[in-house]
C-alpha cells in the first residue's frame, strides 16, 4: 500500500502521518524511517522491497524522495529523479506499507503524479484560513485548558500572520500562509500565562511578537496619506530589516488600487462590506485604507496613474532594479504637485 503525505503545513502533515501509522502499525514496532537525502536510491530500493520475516507487515516512512518544484526550493534535499519514484512505487511488496512523507512540499509535480497509482492514498495539508482557522484557534485553546474569544483570536492571528490569514492573496508568490505549528506554540504559551482564566488581548499584545510584515502596514499608510518623509523612512527601515523591494513594490501597487476603490462613488458604507468587495476581510484594515485615502495629499486616482507610469518605466528598462523602482514609486505617488 502507498500513502503520499505532503504539506505545506508541517504540523498538519505530521498529524496525518500519525493517523496512518496508528492504523498501519499501532505498536510502532514494524515502522522504519528513511531519509532519502542521506541514502542512495539502491539502498532505498532494497529497504522498501525487502520481504519481512515470519509473514509480518512492514511500514516504511520515506522522506525526501519526491522532487521539489523548481519554484519552491528544497529543504535539505532536492529529491531523487522522477524516474526513481515510478520504479520504487511499482516494486512495493504487498506486505509493505510505504509512506512518502514530504511535510515541506505543497504540491506534486505533474511528472510525479503520472507515476503514482490511481488508488494512492494522497493527503495534502494546507493550513486553514478565515473562520475555519478561528475555530482551530478556539479548539487549541480548549485543548490547552483555556478559552479565547473571537476578537482575541483575530488579534492573535493579525500579529502572527498579518494580511493573509483570512484568505490567500491573488499573487501566491507573496503569500505567507498560517503555520499551525506556530499557532500551537503560541496558544500553549498564552494558555499557561492566563491559567486559570481566559486568554486576553492584553496577553496577546504582551507575549506574542509581531511578524516582520507589520512594518509594511505603516509604509502603506504613509504612502496613501502622501506622507513622503515617513514613507521613505519606512522604506529604509524595512530594507535594513531584509524586506524584499519587489515585495514592497507589489504591496504598494495593491494598496493604491484599494485606495481608489475605497473612495470610489457608490461604494458600500459599511467598511467590512466594502473591504470584502475589494478582497479585505477586516473592517479595521479597510477603515485604515479609507481614512488614509481621504486625508491623503495626493488623490488615489492620481497615485494610480503615477504607479502605472512607474511600472512601465521599470518594465521598459528605464529603472534598473527593484530598489531604485521602489524609491522612485514612493517619491512619485507622495508628491502632491503634478510636475516633480
Amino acid at each position: 500500500m502507498l500513502h503520499v503525505i505532503v504539506g505545506p503545513d508541517r504540523a498538519l502533515a505530521r498529524k496525518a502521518l500519525d493517523r496512518v501509522l496508528a492504523d498501519a502499525d499501532p505498536n510502532g514496532l514494524d515502522t522504519d524511517r528513511i531519509d532519502a537525502a542521506t541514502s542512495s536510491f539502491d539502498a532505498i530500493f532494497a529497504a522498501v522491497t525487502a520481504v519481512p520475516f515470519f509473514g509480518s507487515r512492514r511500514v516504511i516512512v520515506l522522506t525526501g524522495l519526491l522532487p521539489q518544484p523548481a519554484t519552491k526550493g528544497g529543504r535539505g534535499s532536492k529529491g531523487k529523479a522522477d524516474s526513481d519514484v515510478g520504479r520504487l512505487v511499482a516494486a512495493i511488496p504487498e506486505t509493505t506499507t510505504l509512506v512518502l512523507f514530504e511535510p515541506d512540499l505543497g504540491e506534486l509535480s505533474a511528472t510525479v503524479r503520472k507515476q503514482l497509482p490511481k488508488d494512492v492514498e494522497f493527503a495534502a495539508n494546507d493550513a486553514p484560513r478565515g473562520n475555519t482557522l478561528l475555530e482551530l484557534v478556539a479548539h487549541l485553546a480548549e485543548t490547552n485548558g483555556s478559552r479565547i474569544d473571537g476578537e482575541t483570536a483575530r488579534r492573535l492571528l493579525d500579529r502572527l500572520f498579518p494580511g493573509y490569514w483570512m484568505q490567500a492573496p491573488q499573487n501566491r508568490a507573496f503569500d505567507k500562509p498560517p503555520s499551525v505549528e506556530q499557532i500551537e506554540s503560541e496558544i500553549g504559551k498564552l494558555a499557561l500565562a492566563a491559567y486559570p482564566d481566559a486568554i486576553t488581548s492584553q496577553l496577546v499584545d504582551d507575549l506574542v511578537p509581531q511578524r516582520g510584515e507589520d512594518r509594511i502596514f505603516p509604509l502603506l499608510d504613509a504612502v496613501i496619506a502622501g506622507n513622503q518623509r515617513g514613507a521613505l523612512a519606512h522604506v529604509e527601515s524595512a530594507m535594513r530589516a531584509g524586506e524584499e523591494p519587489s515585495r514592497m513594490l507589489n504591496q504598494i501597487y495593491q494598496q493604491v488600487e484599494l485606495a481608489v476603490g475605497a473612495v470610489a462613488s457608490g461604494r458600500p458604507v459599511d467598511p467590512l462590506q466594502a473591504g470584502r468587495a475589494l478582497g479585505i476581510n477586516t473592517a479595521y484594515r479597510m477603515s485604515r485604507v479609507t481614512e488614509s485615502a481621504q486625508r491623503g495629499r495626493v488623490k488615489p486616482a492620481r497615485q494610480l496613474e503615477l504607479a502605472l507610469e512607474t511600472d512601465r518605466r521599470m518594465k521598459s528598462g528605464r529603472l534598473r532594479n527593484p530598489d531604485e523602482t521602489l524609491v522612485e514609486l514612493v517619491v512619485r505617488v507622495t508628491t502632491p504637485t503634478k510636475n516633480r
